[in-house]
């Protein structure tokens, strides 16, 4: 390979980046590179390399790395790892797990059902979950449908959430 070929893909993103920066600033846009992971060929260092250089480690002001965790049982979509990497405006480093369904990649009722296990709002015992008054809400189908239907019921969980995780405010 020739000197002017080497690392043209990083230079070109460098100075990309150094023009969308500031506009992307001044206009409050957001800029969103997706990016895939290589296995790298060295011996030392890093195990993983993304290709465009250290360009992009230096302008962006968050990292997330998605990966792979696992299907669902039902084999309608799979969990997926996000871990922030890299973090101008907070703490770095914090990992969370997601569902993505594959018919339907938004599911609020997916969503709250299972922030409510997480928080103990809900308790999921061998043949369903219950609230914690006992109300028995069937199996994770059946609270989904219900809390699609019964936006009242919708609304308590979240209210309910909300006082759980910001102390009723």
């Amino acid at each position: 390979m020739s000197e002017d070929t080497m690392a043209k893909q990083a230079r070109l993103m460098n100075k990309a980046l150094k023009k969308l920066g500031p506009a992307c600033l001044k206009n409050k846009a957001t800029l969103i590179l997706i990016n895939q992971m290589r296995a790298s060929m060295q011996p030392y260092g890093a195990r993983w390399v993304v290709p465009g250089g250290h360009a992009r480690e230096y302008w962006v002001y968050m990292m997330i790395e998605m990966r792979y965790a696992g299907y669902l049982e039902s084999k309608k979509g799979h969990v997926v790892q996000a871990t922030v990497m890299k973090n101008k405006t907070a703490a770095p480093f914090k990992s969370a797990n997601f569902t993505l369904f594959y018919e339907n990649p938004i599911f609020p009722e997916y969503e709250i059902l299972s922030l409510a296990e997480s928080l103990g709002l809900i308790d999921k015992r061998r043949n369903g979950y219950f609230f914690l008054d006992d109300q028995n809400l069937g199996r994770a189908p059946d609270v989904i449908n219900k809390l699609k239907k019964d936006r009242q019921l919708f609304n308590r969980f979240q209210k309910q959430m909300f006082e759980i995780i910001w102390g009723g405010a």
